[in-house]
């Protein structure tokens, strides 16, 4: 049964993390791959819409335990983030309102936050300051964590967590492809961010050659029927399609270097919709994504989980199953 959510709040008296044994999955070590989308509900093939041809995905969850009920804490991506790297609501941290400044970037001794104004200017005629969130001491990236049981830590290409990440967060950071980063036989956490479905490619993209064509779209009941929505709805469904074929090429880079034996990919997206009563929506369409959880034996392949889960608790959920005790502020 569809569920509607009106208020993220709903989601701290019923989110649920996945539990079980890493030694059930595989030996050790274990490596953990986030491969992050943007801006998609849960409209892909293996969701049952069958409009959008998504075959890698489709695969990912056919091998996979695919979420029917996952939902992140924010509809707008920086705040969501925010929820996901410290596993706290941003309302209570300071983080519900989007970021001003460049917080796209991790912080190094010589790499300081030194802007003081965006170019921004209020209805008074003032700039907007630049801010970023400053957390409470017990409040850490939870990569921190893991790299202290000596995982090697990469992001790839987005730190966009409402704050600059400590130079304590991340191995590396910024670039593409990094998987050549990671040292010999260690193990990792690679977050793989894909950006070809954010809102901002709904105009950069026009252009690109549709998958999805405007008549072949079921408009939304709450949009009217006609060419722009549907214009703007195939190029939408155009660039999830382009999305499924880099998480392909993701996956058979993995297979390549025979990394899909001993790690566990996560494949999800950071909020709901991009485009109209979508994006910073709050609710099914705002909050709705997809999540789907692939394990190296192929663990509990095919079943379909319909749990409430939140996207707050993956940082807490790659830790059990990573053996690490998560800290108490992770803790539910």
């Amino acid at each position: 049964m569809k569920l509607a959510i009106y208020s993220f709040l709903f989601i701290l008296f019923v989110a649920n993390t996945v539990r079980i044994n890493a030694q059930e999955v595989v030996k050790k070590p274990l490596n953990v791959v986030w491969i992050s989308c943007e801006d998609i509900g849960p409209i892909i093939g293996a969701y049952g819409v069958d409009q959008i041809k998504t075959p890698n995905i489709d695969k990912l969850a056919a091998e996979g335990v695919r979420y029917s009920n996952a939902y992140s804490t924010v509809g707008v991506c920086a705040p969501s983030r925010f929820s996901i790297i410290t596993s706290m609501y941003p309302a209570r941290l300071g983080a519900h309102n989007m970021r001003t400044g460049n917080l796209n970037n991790y912080k190094t001794p010589e790499k300081l936050f030194l802007k003081t104004t965006t170019n921004i200017i209020d209805k008074a005629g003032y700039p907007i300051p630049e801010y970023e969130v400053v957390t409470p001491e017990n409040v850490k990236p939870f990569t921190q964590y893991l790299r202290a049981e000596g995982y090697y830590c990469i992001n790839d290409n987005k730190c966009d967590y409402q704050f600059n990440a400590p130079f304590t967060a991340w191995d590396h950071t910024l670039g593409s492809n990094l998987f050549n980063k990671i040292p010999g036989n260690q193990p990792f956490f690679y977050v793989k961010n894909l950006y070809t479905t954010h809102e901002s490619r709904i105009w950069l993209r026009k252009d690109k050659p549709l998958t999805v064509f405007p008549d072949e779209v079921i408009v939304p009941d709450y949009y009217p029927d006609i060419p722009e929505v549907r214009n703007d709805l195939a190029i939408k469904y155009s660039n999830i399609e382009a999305l499924d074929k880099e998480v392909g090429e993701l996956l058979k880079d993995l297979e390549a270097k025979n990394l899909l034996d001993n790690t566990i990919i996560f494949f999800w997206s950071d909020h709901g919709g991009n485009l109209l009563r979508q994006k910073r929506a709050v609710g099914n369409s705002g909050l709705h994504v997809p999540l789907i959880i692939r394990y190296p034996n192929k663990y509990k392949a095919g079943e379909v989980e319909d749990a409430l889960v939140s996207l707050m608790d993956l940082g807490p959920t790659v830790m059990s199953l990573l053996d690490i005790k998560a800290p108490k502020a992770y803790r539910r």
